[in-house]
């Protein structure tokens, strides 16, 4: 069994950074697993998914970020509000594809990616 931190690497060494090729369906799915996952001992898989989820960039699915964010408070914490606030608005491309960027980093120097 994995804890928390050992899934959410495992999420981005399989799906990587191509969000080209990431499909949505999967990472839904993914994140309702976690959410229903009340032996979840950690919420870094919960934030690389609904990061993940925010770089598909479809506004439609700011209800699964919120639901996730609001889901506790550590997830609160964990869930990056300004994901919802860019993706809710609709000429914000620059400035996702600058988070996106920014936060990829930050993950790929977390989980020593190169």
């Amino acid at each position: 069994m994995f804890d928390d931190e050992e899934r959410a690497e495992l999420i981005v060494k399989e799906y990587g950074f191509n969000f080209d090729v990431i499909k949505k369906n999967d990472i839904i799915s993914l994140i309702e697993q976690e959410l229903c996952n009340k032996n979840r001992n950690g919420n870094m898989t919960l934030r690389v998914l609904c990061f993940y989820l925010f770089c598909l960039g479809d506004i439609n699915d700011v209800h699964i970020l919120e639901k996730a964010k609001y889901s506790s408070f550590d997830a609160g914490c964990m869930i990056d509000g300004e994901w919802i606030d860019i993706l809710r608005k609709t000429d914000n491309e620059s400035e996702r594809q600058s988070l996106i960027q920014k936060t990829t980093n930050e993950l790929k120097s977390y989980f020593r990616i190169c």
